[in-house]
């Protein structure tokens, strides 16, 4: 494929790039994954937003459909990578599914806590940010943004306030956190370092001996209250974890409405004007109990798997009726 066509004013890098991407995304053409890497890896480190947004617009304007990929392989090298020192690092995330549970966090016992039960080898260097995140941020970054984030961590916890900042959120949302931190290791392990690297049989009965105590070791509990999701790599992690989180504010916010409800609880769902999500009103004949936004476009589901979560949830839950208003997706 040819990428002559487009704006005369892109620079040879934008083009050598946008080429490379094409190769190897549509094409199949993996010779070019390395020359690919290297040339993401390098804006990375120079924190070139311009030419990833050039690249990008470039693709798109091609309707080549790669636009999105080239994000997430970009996010994912921002995300692990070698450092010069010969270390490995890797960005990692913990959803958070109960944040009333997190007043008793302790970076260092949950660090004590990933050796101990095989989320990371013995030869690793577990660092958490001492508090949750927006999750929601996390998603939105760019790459170059990912790897600012990814590189302060390590060393410059005020700058990782100052990336992070704050988020305002539209109304019925109810904001998802997260524990972020970074694993470290030698370049030379003979075997993997991460769980998530194991194959699913291994990581699973890790991750199962980890929650069964990770409460009790790093959050100060004294029984069991499953307030941590899934350790893994960032961007699966958030999204995972987000959808878990949805499920879990969507079946809370339906049950209450039925619990205080005095009679039949009606529900209205909706496209939100902006957003690719949807809001869910409850209400009966004397009061309205709110409004919930969900998500789908962030979280890569179908706008129909989250309407079909929420009529499940509404009948399980006893609620009368559904409207549907103006369901259809909003133009972007």
């Amino acid at each position: 494929m040819s990428l002559s066509n487009t704006s005369n004013t892109a620079s040879p890098q934008v083009i050598r790039l946008a080429q490379l991407a094409t190769r190897y995304f549509i094409e199949g053409d993996h010779t070019a994954e390395s020359r690919l890497g290297a040339s993401v890896d390098a804006l990375l480190v120079e924190e070139d937003e311009e030419t990833f947004k050039a690249v990008s617009q470039m693709l798109l304007e091609k309707d080549y459909g790669v636009e999105e990929e080239l994000w997430d392989y970009a996010r994912e090298r921002a995300e692990m990578f070698l450092t010069e020192e010969g270390l490995v690092t890797t960005l990692f995330v913990i959803p958070v599914l109960n944040p009333k549970k997190m007043s008793g966090f302790s970076a260092s016992k949950a660090s004590a806590s990933f050796v101990k039960h095989g989320i990371v080898c013995q030869s690793a260097k577990v660092t958490f940010f001492p508090t949750p995140v927006d999750g929601e941020q996390l998603l939105n970054m760019t790459p170059v943004e990912l790897f600012r984030l990814h590189m302060a961590l390590s060393n410059n916890r005020r700058e990782v306030t100052e990336i992070l900042g704050s988020q305002r959120h539209a109304h019925g949302v109810h904001p998802y956190v997260c524990l972020i931190g970074v694993v470290t290791y030698p370049a030379q392990l003979p075997g993997p370092c991460l769980a998530w690297e194991l194959d699913a049989g291994h990581y699973l009965r890790r991750v199962k001996q980890w929650a069964e105590h990770v409460d009790q070791e790093a959050l100060g509990q004294r029984i069991r209250c499953n307030a941590l999701g899934i350790p893994g790599r960032c961007a699966f992690a958030v999204r995972e974890g987000i959808q878990e989180y949805q499920g879990i504010v969507l079946a809370n916010f339906v049950d209450r409405a039925v619990h205080e409800g005095n009679g039949k609880v009606l529900a209205r769902l909706k496209d939100h004007p902006t957003m690719d999500g949807l809001t869910l009103e409850l209400y009966d004949t004397t009061q309205e109990y709110g409004a919930l936004f969900l998500d789908w476009g962030q979280l890569r589901e179908t706008r129909a798997e989250v309407i079909e979560q929420v009529i499940d949830q509404l009948r399980q839950s006893g609620v009368s009726g559904i409207l549907f208003d103006d369901c259809a997706p909003p133009e972007h």
